[in-house]
C-alpha cells in the first residue's frame, strides 16, 4: 500500500510541475500577445507615418510603419500565406502543449513565439497588414545603418527562438552527454 501511495505522490507532483509549465506557456503567450496589441494600439493611435519621435538621439526612435508582408517586409503579396504559416505555428504548438514542455528555457521559450506570432496573427487578420513601430538605427561613419522597423510580437519571437536555440543545443546535449557517460 505504501508503494501505492509513493507512486501516487510521486505522480501528482509530475502533474503539477506539467501544469504549472503549461499554464505559464499560456500565460506568456497571452501576456506578450496582449501588450503586443496594447503598445500597437498606442503606436497607431499616437504616432504618424509622416515624423518620427526621438527616443535616444542617434540610435532609436518610434515611427509607424505598415507592413504587409513577412519579416523585414519581404513577399508583401504573399500575406495570406503567413497568416496560414502563423495558423500551423500555434496549433502545433498547442497541439504539442505539455509534451514537449519539459524545462523552463522551452516553456518561455515556445510561449514566447505563441505570444509573438498571436500579435502579429492579430493584426493581419483583422487589418491585413502588421503595425511596427520601432526604429533602431546606427550612424556609422557617416552613414546611417538602420534595422528594419519592428514591434514587440518581433522581439517576442526573436527572444523565443534564443530561448528554443539554447533549450536544443544546451540543455538538451547536456542531457545527452549526461546520459551517455
Amino acid at each position: 500500500m505504501r508503494r501505492f501511495a509513493s507512486n501516487v505522490r510521486k505522480h501528482s507532483k509530475e502533474g503539477n510541475l506539467a501544469t504549472k509549465k503549461t499554464v505559464i506557456f499560456y500565460a506568456l503567450a497571452g501576456a506578450v500577445a496582449v501588450l503586443d496589441q496594447a503598445a500597437k494600439f498606442f503606436a497607431r493611435r499616437f504616432l504618424s507615418t509622416d515624423s518620427v519621435v526621438t527616443v535616444v538621439p542617434g540610435f532609436f526612435d518610434l515611427g509607424l510603419v505598415y507592413n504587409k508582408g513577412g519579416a523585414f517586409g519581404v513577399l508583401p503579396e504573399w500575406a495570406p500565406l503567413f497568416i496560414i504559416v502563423a495558423l500551423v505555428a500555434i496549433y502545433a504548438m498547442v497541439r504539442l502543449g505539455s509534451n514537449v514542455l519539459t524545462s523552463k528555457s522551452l516553456v518561455i521559450g515556445l510561449g514566447l513565439l505563441m505570444g509573438g506570432a498571436l500579435g502579429n496573427l492579430i493584426d493581419r487578420v483583422v487589418a491585413g497588414k502588421v503595425t511596427d513601430f520601432i526604429f533602431l538605427h546606427l550612424t556609422i561613419g557617416g552613414q546611417v545603418r538602420a534595422w528594419p522597423t519592428f514591434n514587440i510580437a518581433d522581439i517576442a519571437v526573436v527572444l523565443g527562438a534564443f530561448f528554443v536555440f539554447y533549450h536544443v543545443y544546451i540543455v538538451e546535449k547536456s542531457r545527452d552527454t549526461t546520459h551517455s557517460a
